[in-house]
């Protein structure tokens, strides 16, 4: 008898959970398809996005919107500095012509450089990877990639 109680408790509290992680779930439009090219139109709101998870001092420049093409795709990508992490991502969602940031779920790669003053995230043929755009490199350079499945509010 106790076991049915704490089994419907435990599915009506993770119910509860994903329904009120829709509901305010923030959604952000920072960008649009012009002419079927991706385009950032919000950069303040862009930005937002990409500081959400960094410390208060990182700096975000460069952002753009780039496009997936093997999986259809777009994400939105800028350096990051004053942080340890150099470069980020964060999965964008089309909707018509607008390209929305949500909440959750999506994905976020994050790029740490080691002996590499660039190591920001490109879109390649089959996914996001990190690279090491210094030039010329470091003998002992290293750039790595952290990607995390979002499921939160930013």
């Amino acid at each position: 008898m106790k076991n049915n109680y704490f089994l419907k408790a435990g599915i009506g509290f993770i119910l509860a959970c994903l329904i009120s992680t829709g509901v305010f779930a923030q959604v952000v439009v920072v960008g649009s398809l012009i002419k079927g090219k991706p385009t950032v139109t919000n950069l303040a709101d862009a930005t937002r996005v990409l500081k959400a998870g960094l410390s208060d001092a990182a700096t975000v420049s460069g952002v753009y919107i780039d496009l997936e093409p093997e999986t259809g795709k777009y994400f939105l990508i800028g350096r990051i500095g004053n942080d340890p992490v150099s470069g980020k991502a964060v999965e964008l969602q089309a909707e018509g012509s607008s390209l929305k940031a949500v909440g959750g779920p999506g994905i976020e790669v994050t790029c740490h450089g080691s002996n590499c003053a660039a190591c920001i995230p490109v879109v390649t043929k089959w996914k996001v990877r990190c690279v090491c755009e210094d030039n010329p490199k470091q003998p002992d350079y290293q750039c790595d990639m952290t990607s995390k499945v979002v499921i939160t509010l930013w």
